[in-house]
């Protein structure tokens, strides 16, 4: 007897359950009315009871928006859904930052904040395998061999709440084709077209052009960003192993640190700048290596940007305010 195909949502619900989701009794969806979250929405809405699920959709003030009434509206007559206005462009320039970065960061905000008070503790965003791949491209490009793991199953956001990706293992391509088999409807924002942005020329002009080398390239980077994946759990599990905490803060005691070799320790430093400071983009590769002498007893201490320094102090390693 031929075994019958797992469904696409029985997939999505296993994945969900490896990652811990399921555990969780009420969501919040960050909606933007395409293919992807729009799947996400009708998964969860056949997955979790009636009542447990809310969405918040986002206009970013780049492209008319008028198109996506008519789908929030029917969104918004089955669950309540909150539309937020956010400055990206403003936010962009200000912080001088990309227009993609201020996006996440606003919108990672206002997720947290209605998240606390919904009194929900399990954020879900339509990130999808492509995405994965695109992001992995993005972070070599920009030299980030550790971020080339890209994007997580689940990441904390605070204490209390966690954002999950439970699409992390499917295409858009399939995304598509579930929600055409289901005849349900979605909306195409015609910035993804658009090559003004990073994200987009390498989707719609790098990834064309390396398949035509490599018809598998995307099976290739997944298994290239396991591997990273693996390695940043390593590292994170040695972050706990030094980690302390201090009256100035979180600190990295030195003890156990120092035996740690060159290539993991500066690693290890990297991932400590990453969760403590608040502009953790500024922190280059110098910034790296001169906290690793400073560890290693080489200097005294040395400046970090936002007027910060990085500082030896009861046996460890503290980055404090100048």
């Amino acid at each position: 007897m031929p075994v019958q195909k797992q469904t696409l949502f029985a997939q999505i619900t296993e994945f969900a359950d490896e990652i811990g989701l399921t555990n969780h009794p009420k969501l919040l969806i960050a909606f933007s009315g395409g293919a992807d979250s729009r799947l996400l929405l009708e998964w969860a809405l056949e997955t979790w009871p009636t009542g447990s699920v809310s969405a918040m959709y986002f206009d970013h003030g780049l492209r008319d928006t008028s198109a996506d009434k008519a789908l929030i509206a029917e969104i918004h007559s089955r669950i309540p859904i909150k539309i937020v206005s956010i400055d990206v462009t403003g936010d962009a320039q200000h912080n001088k930052i990309s227009l993609e970065m201020a996006g996440r960061k606003l919108r990672y905000q206002h997720l947290l904040e209605a998240a606390k008070l919904l009194q929900v503790s399990a954020i879900t965003t339509a990130h999808h395998f492509d995405d994965k791949v695109e992001t992995a491209l993005l972070r070599f490009v920009a030299g980030s061999f550790n971020g080339m793991g890209s994007i997580q199953a689940s990441v904390t956001l605070s204490k209390d709440i966690v954002v999950f990706r439970p699409l992390l293992k499917l295409t858009k391509a399939e995304l598509i084709r579930e929600l055409k088999t289901r005849e349900i409807s979605w909306s195409e924002d015609p910035t993804n077209q658009s090559d003004d942005f990073a994200r987009n020329q390498v989707r719609n002009q790098v990834i064309p052009q390396i398949k035509k080398i490599n018809p598998s390239f995307e099976k290739a980077v997944g298994r290239f960003c396991d591997t990273i994946d693996e390695l940043n759990i390593f590292l994170n599990n040695q972050l706990k192993l030094v980690e302390a905490d201090s009256k100035e803060g979180m600190c990295i005691h030195l003890t156990p640190f120092l035996i740690f070799d060159p290539f993991v320790a500066k690693s290890v430093l990297k991932l400590f700048c990453d969760q403590t400071e608040s502009e953790p983009r500024l922190i280059s590769k110098h910034h790296i290596h001169a906290i690793y002498k400073v560890a290693t007893g080489k200097i005294r201490q040395t400046e970090l940007p936002g007027h910060r320094i990085a500082k030896i102090k009861n046996n460890c390693l503290v980055i404090i305010n100048k």
